[in-house]
């Protein structure tokens, strides 16, 4: 399917009086048939994908100039490598670089018998250490491909590395070609990668790398077949590295004007005329070096040589730019893994009957007020509300109208039993006085006579909130996990090295409900603290902890910081922490894809995020967290649970994965249906920022 989106991509180039759109749909998911024909012009020529309820274009993000690798490189002293097309120009640099830097034995995989061309190729390439073997197969045809690959393992013992390095560019329009001619320009890329996969997939390779080009992006005109073969072979290889047991790697070459079939002079001059320069081997190979010592699955390049370059690859090019974060020490994921984590020390099933009354008599009492007031309806509120009414008529809904109280009766019920609820020592005791208020304040809220904020914060005091996130059993709990995993890194990062200066981030502290405890249970580590970075919104917090932590814990810095927006401009530096910790912030954010990339450029790879989260949309978040604007702020809505910013757990996890972490772990899991959830999710070091303004 990606080839179809690469060749029609060129069929919108060509022909501009066509209304072409390329859509890549789920094959086993409903359409959104009615947003399908209101969508933006994007790029013409460009895929749009449609996944979990949202609209993807592909896009390219300059890597950072000093963006160096972070691994070892692949390459062996003496290695084994099997090159497909390893005779054609870009196959031969590379043979070159490797044979010249690591005296590599280069075995080259071609359709035709050996000629003269070739013949001269190895013996030049042999002068300068073991000379390339060539064996003439077609690397689309499996058998072919076993049988030459039987051969190196009988003359070598073993294969280091596969190189798909073939190209057929075959340029022609798509009016002037025929079958016969875009079948070839496939079978190079389509077939022979194909064959790879399942015929050295199971070697105990030490990487696959494929050669591809930007006309997989681009979709020029008059490069179908070329673009149709780039297309699928950089998504058929991210579908291998989803599932093979080692690096497979693909780099997106811009143009060599020095080898192949665009090696003449008018190629290069046309070249030039449009800004884009020949790339030279040099240069080739240290990007592609940089590509196999990144955790990245592949990487662009080519060469530019005008600031004012337009159109095709330069359409694509986003507002934003990867670094490369390098990691301070190694991977801990599976330490802390295995540390174990108590359970809830309280009843969770008592809980959860509790909770089900309280929320069916507030429910009750909902109804109850929004029939009074004539808000029946949605879009019958005011429009700062009107996200909070239409939820709230579903929920009530789906619990049904039939039997509703009057407003007299459902108070009488909740009043009946509100005592029982606020009792000496009862868990629901913060929520229901927090649930309590503010349906007592409702109607004027929602006829706009006092705002929300001042119901839930009386005279800008926490005290009606503040056992919400503390003191209680549920928060108590979820704050210990969350230490447990901070206090578990910390220990793991003492024991790999005695010496270890630790650096912590906490985002959108707040009050210091989570920084007390952590700092607190930090104390037999405090020597190996090198900075503990408490970050807000508000000064006035920062103020706050510099007055009531700053005495006890020296290693405290006080940053301001939005997680919402790139870190470019802000008081943090990117890259600097070790963890980053954050509760119930995260969710209150616009776009949740974007705070963890934000997150992550602040740490260094192997870096660890710890999060507190909601876990489910329970009815007293909405009837109390709803009403403040704040909470309607996320504009990702196909991510949240309905009618919430909070995250279910898959969610988090997809979306953690998309965004480049990995080992993630909920320790909390058996827990959730409390409400919470911790997350621990580790940083690959890649990180994407928008850029500053040049």
């Amino acid at each position: 399917h990606a080839a179809v989106h690469g060749f029609m991509g060129t069929v919108a180039q060509e022909f501009g009086s066509w209304r072409l759109r390329l859509l890549d749909m789920p094959r086993d998911r409903a359409w959104p048939l009615e947003t399908i024909g209101r969508l933006a012009e994007g790029p013409r020529g460009a895929t749009l994908a449609w996944r979990g309820g949202q609209w993807f274009g592909q896009v390219l993000a300059p890597v950072a100039p000093d963006a160096a690798g972070q691994g070892a490189s692949p390459y062996r002293e003496g290695g084994v490598y099997l090159v497909v097309g390893g005779a054609g120009g870009i196959g031969q640099a590379w043979s070159e670089h490797m044979i010249r830097t690591h005296r590599a034995r280069i075995v080259w995989i071609g359709r035709r018998p050996e000629d003269e061309a070739i013949a001269q190729a190895r013996a030049r390439l042999g002068a300068l250490g073991p000379m390339p073997r060539y064996i003439a197969a077609d690397a689309a045809d499996r058998a072919a491909l076993e049988h030459a690959r039987d051969a190196v393992l009988a003359e070598h013992g073993a294969i280091h590395g596969v190189v798909h390095a073939a190209i057929a560019l075959l340029d022609k329009s798509v009016a002037q070609m025929d079958e016969a001619r875009l079948r070839a320009g496939l079978a190079a890329k389509v077939g022979a990668s194909v064959r790879i996969g399942q015929v050295f997939g199971a070697q105990p390779l030490d990487f696959m790398l494929f050669f591809s080009s930007l006309a997989g992006f681009v979709r020029a005109a008059g490069q179908g077949g070329y673009a149709a073969g780039c297309t699928f072979k950089d998504a058929y290889a991210l579908h291998l590295a989803a599932r093979l047991p080692y690096p497979v790697k693909t780099m997106d070459w811009g143009y060599w004007g020095g080898v192949g079939v665009v090696a003449s002079g008018a190629y290069r001059e046309r070249m030039a005329r449009q800004g884009i320069g020949s790339i030279e081997p040099a240069a080739g190979m240290h990007a592609l070096d940089r590509l196999l010592a990144a955790p990245m699955p592949r990487l662009g390049f080519m060469k530019a040589t005008s600031e004012t370059v337009r159109g095709g690859v330069f359409e694509l090019i986003a507002d934003a730019q990867v670094s490369l974060h390098p990691p301070r020490f190694d991977s801990l994921a599976g330490t802390l893994a295995q540390a174990a984590v108590p359970a809830f020390p309280g009843n969770a099933t008592q809980l959860a009957i509790e909770a089900e009354a309280i929320d069916r008599l507030a429910l009750a009492v909902l109804h109850a007020e929004l029939q009074a007031l004539s808000l029946t309806a949605a879009g019958t509120a005011v429009p700062r509300h009107a996200r909070w009414l239409a939820h709230s008529l579903r929920m009530i809904a789906e619990h049904g109208t039939a039997d509703a109280p009057s407003r007299e009766q459902a108070w009488a019920a909740w009043d009946a039993r509100k005592p029982a609820w606020l009792g000496e020592g009862r868990l629901r005791h913060a929520q229901v006085t927090l649930v309590d208020t503010m349906l007592r304040a409702l109607p004027a809220i929602l006829r706009g006579e006092v705002e929300a904020t001042a119901v839930m914060f009386p005279d800008s005091s926490m005290r009606l909130v503040e056992g919400v996130y503390q003191g209680n059993a549920v928060a108590d709990y979820f704050n210990e996990v969350l230490c447990d995993a901070v206090l578990g890194f910390v220990a793991a990062r003492v024991a790999s090295d005695p010496a270890a200066r630790i650096r912590i981030v906490e985002i959108g502290a707040g009050t210091g409900g989570t920084s007390a405890r952590v700092m607190a249970r930090l104390a037999p580590y405090a020597r190996h603290i090198d900075e503990y970075c408490y970050t807000d919104l508000s000064r006035a917090f920062l103020l706050h902890a510099q007055d009531k932590y700053g005495p006890r814990y020296p290693y405290l810095a006080y940053r301001l910081l939005d997680i919402g927006r790139s870190l470019h401009g802000q008081e943090v530096e990117a890259g600097r922490y070790d963890l980053a910790i954050a509760t119930n912030v995260l969710h209150a954010t616009g776009d949740i894809r974007e705070s963890l990339r934000n997150a992550k450029a602040l740490l260094g790879a192997n870096g660890l995020l710890v999060l507190n989260e909601l876990a489910s949309c329970e009815l007293w978040s909405h009837l109390t967290f709803g009403l403040l604007d704040g909470w309607w702020l996320y504009r990702d809505e196909a991510l949240r649970i309905p009618g919430c910013p909070s995250l279910a757990p898959a969610r988090w996890a997809a979306v953690l994965a998309e965004e480049g972490y990995r080992q993630m772990r909920f320790p909390a899991a058996l827990a959730h249906s409390l409400g919470q959830q911790v997350i621990v999710a580790e940083s690959d070091g890649v990180c994407m920022q928008q850029r500053p303004s040049p």
